[in-house]
């Protein structure tokens, strides 16, 4: 899926974030509180120390730059501000990170455009 607008790079990112979380709890991704925060111990965080924060920044800029067809790279300064929102907060943030993400051209596309 390209994510051409706000909405599809919320909802995709929305979507990878769930995912994500919900692998790493252990949990249904349906289950996921996006009202909760990545660091505070439950019932109001996820407990995610700053190592695996860092990781799951890793992974998401590598899944969205995929689902999205972007260069998705979350800087360390970005990283450190957005730690302590809340999920849904985060989501929107990087959903807006996503649309200012240079385009990078699909290896299929590009074989089209070769063999024309």
């Amino acid at each position: 899926m390209s994510c051409k607008n706000i909405s599809q790079a919320t909802a995709m990112t929305g979507h990878v974030v769930t995912k994500w979380m919900a692998h790493e709890s252990n949990i249904p991704q349906h289950q996921v509180d996006i009202s909760r925060t990545f660091y505070q111990d439950p019932p109001k965080g996820y407990r995610q120390n700053k190592q695996r924060y860092h990781r799951m920044c890793d992974e998401l800029d590598q899944a969205l730059s995929r689902e999205c067809q972007r260069r998705v790279t979350t800087p360390k300064d970005w990283r450190d501000e957005h730690r302590t929102n809340v999920i849904a907060e985060f989501i929107g943030e990087l959903a807006d990170l996503v649309l200012r993400s240079p385009s990078q051209p699909q290896a299929p596309q590009v074989i089209a455009w070769l063999d024309n």
